[in-house]
């Protein structure tokens, strides 16, 4: 079990160094960064497992978008528009295989 929280942990910590403007160290207004506090991360994963995986270590701070379904193959996977805008707007993409 304390690896789980450890990898949970791991997982969120390196979630919040994605956002491009606190990269760059542009400053926000505290109530702005209080709103997106308690705004889920958007996470793209590849394939069914690691779907699951985020969603249970995520929990309620992650909001998932999986691009191949339970049943899909990903080697005969065709992008779809939709998966780009999910792709576009994600916070945090996990996939897996050759890139």
């Amino acid at each position: 079990m304390r690896h789980l929280d450890k990898l949970r942990f791991l997982i969120l910590f390196m979630a919040c160094f994605v956002h491009d403007d606190v990269r760059a160290g542009i400053p926000r207004p505290a109530d702005q960064l209080a709103e997106q506090q308690h705004t889920p991360l958007r996470v793209v994963t590849s394939f069914s497992i690691l779907h699951n995986l985020v969603e249970e270590l995520g929990a309620e701070y992650v909001d998932v978008v999986n691009l191949v379904g339970a049943n899909g193959d990903a080697h005969t996977y065709r992008p779809k528009p939709s998966d780009a805008v999910a792709l576009a707007g994600a916070d945090l993409v996990i996939f897996n295989g050759l890139a």
